[in-house]
């Protein structure tokens, strides 16, 4: 039977357990442009990168186990809709508390240059979502051969008007009716499947009336001024 000094132990055990931090959590400002819709999309935008390469890049400090410890999001401040980049760290993982800091580092270094791609790259993104929503109303209607010939080089170079039609109808019949596709993220890179260019990711979130349904994946690639689409991907949730 536990006497009284006894239970005052396990209650200052339990008190100061409790008190013990284990998350540590960074909001980084996102204010790129001037209005705070389009500096939402940047940092979902932001949010939708892989930045597993810049972390292992850190001559071994921070290593592949310590990446499902290292969180990344977005925080809305409720009194002027400012939208931050939120880093959440496991501090219980101590080699993420002791290199915490570079870590932050990290983020902030490659966010600064996103960012800084984004706002410089906003017209063509424009022009890419444009071209990706006709792409995609073309398939919708499944004009296929039209569609095809609207492709980029690299697409038709790896797949004929037949199974590019084939591909489609397979993914659609899974899909069933989709009433809707919204814009998810959008991201910029220099390369995509061991091809070298300009590209742009475009995600977008489909539903019907009740629910969402999965998500398609757009893949552009810049030929001279104009933005074709190359890569293409269905996926159910």
């Amino acid at each position: 039977m536990f006497n009284k000094n006894t239970i005052v132990i396990i209650l200052l055990l339990s008190i100061s357990s409790c008190g013990v931090k284990t998350k540590y959590l960074h909001d980084i400002p996102v204010e790129v442009f001037k209005d705070q819709t389009s500096n939402m999309q940047l940092t979902i935008d932001l949010v939708s990168y892989n930045y597993r390469e810049s972390l292992l890049n850190t001559e071994g400090r921070i290593s592949k186990k310590d990446l499902p410890d290292i969180k990344k999001g977005y925080f809305i401040r409720s009194k002027d809709d400012k939208p931050f980049f939120r880093l959440t760290l496991n501090i219980k993982n101590i080699n993420v508390l002791n290199n915490k800091e570079l870590i932050i580092h990290v983020f902030e270094e490659q966010i600064a240059e996103l960012s800084k791609k984004h706002f410089e790259y906003r017209d063509e993104f424009s022009k890419a979502l444009l071209e990706s929503d006709k792409w995609l109303s073309i398939a919708g209607n499944k004009e296929y051969k039209k569609l095809w010939k609207k492709s980029g080089a690299a697409l038709k170079s790896s797949v004929s008007s037949s199974d590019l039609a084939k591909s489609l109808e397979e993914s659609f019949s899974k899909f069933g009716t989709i009433l809707t596709n919204k814009l998810s993220f959008r991201q910029y890179h220099e390369d995509f499947q061991n091809m070298k260019g300009d590209f742009v990711i475009l995600q977008y979130l489909m539903s019907d009336q009740d629910t969402e349904k999965g998500y398609e994946n757009i893949t552009l690639k810049k030929y001279g001024n104009a933005w074709k689409v190359v890569g293409f991907s269905y996926n159910l949730y």
